[in-house]
């Protein structure tokens, strides 16, 4: 006997993400899209919370996290040859939408050719075209259908060159609150709650891990001079990451040694627990300065990518609480000027408590402009780019969050 109810549409969504922010973007996004309509397929590149938000993971996520020249260079027959591979796949399954999140250099490049082949596109975490090389706006132009923005003054920039853009705020923003609890994460650490501690976060990369933290330990070794008592707490990122770690800690004198304390993972509440952040420029000082930590940023890589990149690089910083403050509100080091000597100096000052409470109050007035409610305002943007038998059935959720102007 026959059904007279027809099967629900299915919906497939792909998505491409390779680094471990761009994991926790493309999850909070899958979640809310199978909110709105239960009847969805993921389909894809993603770490492990957008492999548990759903997704039928194609490649291993480890591809994609590669940066600097050198080191693309090594990978890019691999880069290259999964990148064909994708596109053809995708071709075939005809997605209803791809999502590319950040990695732009490879995800824009799917993007605009399956855009040439009409499958609708998304680019979700602006490239940093207002920071260098900004003639990609024009192949940007042709790859996507709509930008999805975390800062509200890259929407602005997207609209001058008319590209379809919509900022959704930062879900870090959402998910950090505006106090933070510094005692209970130093219980939680086992941590002594009344001496001084640093978190040190090296980067998630290989290449990021081999040029900035043997610079990170020597300034430690630094700093332990003049405070003997210091706690240091160092996530580790994931495990793959762990025998370079330690190989790198073997090196150090005893004293440096018997400071640092590995975790796996927890870099939210080791950031939680300090009193001062040394890290490496990424998204990682962005989740401090919403943590409300003082932190020094330091990055440096090969030789030969800084003289490639450097004459493109338009910004005057690189740490992203700079960049949204518009002026320096953290020390930053780049490149020559990674001197141990210069950076402890810089963490010195940030133990002062004076200093550090006039940090917290600028870092609490960025965190207001970030908090936008950010995977519900993703997930909008995505579903106005759906066919309307899909957007125009009545038992689609209403939408919980109106779009916010940036």
């Amino acid at each position: 006997m026959s059904s007279s109810l027809a099967s629900p549409r299915v919906l497939k969504i792909a998505l491409i993400a390779g680094e471990i922010s761009g994991d926790r973007l493309g999850a909070g996004l899958m979640r809310q899209l199978r909110q709105r309509y239960p009847h969805i397929q993921f389909y894809g590149i993603g770490g492990p919370q957008m492999q548990a938000a759903g997704l039928d993971e194609w490649y291993p996520f480890e591809l994609l996290a590669v940066m600097g020249i050198t080191a693309v260079l090594k990978r890019l027959p691999t880069l290259l040859r999964v990148r064909h591979q994708l596109v053809k796949r995708l071709l075939i399954l005809q997605p209803d939408v791809v999502i590319g999140i950040d990695s732009p250099d490879f995800t824009l490049g799917v993007a605009q050719r399956l855009r040439a082949h009409g499958i609708k596109t998304v680019h979700y975490v602006s490239p940093s075209i207002w920071a260098w090389r900004a003639s990609r706006i024009h192949s940007i132009r042709r790859a996507v259908d709509v930008m999805l923005t975390l800062f509200p003054f890259e929407q602005a920039l997207y609209q001058q060159q008319q590209v379809k853009a919509v900022c959704v705020g930062h879900p870090l923003a959402d998910q950090i609150d505006m106090k933070v609890d510094s005692k209970a994460a130093r219980m939680a650490l086992q941590l002594l709650p009344n001496e001084p501690i640093l978190a040190i976060l090296p980067g998630s990369r290989r290449s990021e891990i081999q040029y900035n933290l043997p610079i990170m330990l020597q300034s430690l070794a630094l700093l332990l001079a003049s405070k003997p008592q210091l706690q240091c707490v160092l996530p580790v990122a994931h495990e793959g990451l762990l025998p370079l770690i330690q190989q790198l800690l073997t090196s150090c004198p005893p004293l440096v040694q018997q400071a640092v304390r590995l975790l796996q993972g927890q870099s939210t509440l080791a950031m939680s627990a300090c009193d001062v952040v040394l890290l490496t420029s990424g998204t990682a000082s962005l989740e401090a300065m919403l943590l409300k930590r003082p932190m020094v940023v330091i990055y440096k890589w090969s030789a030969l990518s800084h003289a490639l990149i450097s004459p493109w690089v338009k910004t005057p910083f690189i740490a992203l609480p700079n960049i949204l403050a518009g002026k320096k509100i953290v020390p930053e080091f780049v490149q020559s000027a990674c001197e141990p000597a210069a950076i402890t100096e810089a963490l010195s000052l940030l133990f002062q408590g004076k200093r550090r409470a006039l940090l917290q109050d600028l870092f609490e007035s960025i965190h207001q402009t970030l908090k936008r409610d950010a995977d519900v305002q993703a997930a909008e943007a995505v579903w106005q780019l759906l066919p309307n038998e899909i957007k125009n059935l009545p038992s689609v959720p209403t939408v919980t969050a109106e779009p916010q102007a940036c």
